[in-house]
């Protein structure tokens, strides 16, 4: 029977799970930092400062297609394996996500690199919850080494999780709507403008007031 992996992960968990190599957890950073203007890099000093032991950095304006005239458009499957590979990402590792701040705005990223993870077919991926505060609170340190990132990683589109702009073109044009789109923006942002036969979700409705996601069942 093929083991469940959870969405969510506590602290405690990832500390247990650092200690066996079957199967390897790969722990990486949230980044969501544009390229230096003067020198195009992607390093993230924040990332330096410290982080979760062996964690690597994952940035999503380095991920996205880089070719896309439209900021953080998804990348292809060769771009996300190259990028995954040079994080030193294996197909089959448990990754498992962490923000520096469990702010609502910064849970939003690690979901979106969670999200990436499944649109290219890998099944073992988590978001630690509460992000590294959490992982201070249980006691644990940050560190400053730089691991040595390296790997072959293959990546599968799963074309079921994507839809492209014709789809919701047609999609917002037709009376009986083949699927339902839902806008994640904020509320404001919502009623100043959005897709016909959309509707309103806004992900900061996924969370408490201290940035952890609510249970299922709660308002």
């Amino acid at each position: 029977m093929r083991k469940q992996i959870n969405a969510l992960v506590s602290a405690k968990w990832l500390v247990d799970a650092m200690k066996t190599s079957n199967p390897r957890v790969h722990i990486t950073e949230t980044v969501f930092e544009r390229p230096c203007p003067s020198t195009g890099s992607f390093r993230s000093e924040t990332y330096e400062k410290g982080h979760i032991p062996t964690a690597s950095f994952f940035n999503l304006f380095e991920a996205s297609d880089q070719s896309s005239d439209l900021e953080l458009t998804a990348p292809t499957a060769s771009q996300f394996s190259d990028y995954a590979s040079s994080r030193g990402i294996s197909n089959d590792d448990h990754v498992v996500i962490y923000d520096r701040d469990p702010s609502l705005d910064f849970h939003y990223h690690s979901c979106r690199i969670w999200w990436l993870f499944r649109l290219f077919g890998h099944e073992k991926v988590s978001i630690l919850s509460r992000g590294v505060r959490s992982w201070l609170e249980a006691g644990q340190t940050l560190s400053q080494e730089v691991p040595s990132w390296k790997a072959n990683y293959i990546a599968k589109l799963n074309e079921g999780l994507l839809v492209n702009y014709p789809d919701i073109v047609e999609n917002a044009m037709e009376k009986n709507s083949k699927f339902q789109l839902i806008d994640a923006r904020s509320l404001p942002s919502f009623i100043r403008g959005n897709v016909p036969h959309s509707i309103s979700v806004p992900f900061d409705s996924f969370y408490n007031q201290d940035g952890s996601f609510k249970k299922p069942g709660t308002n």
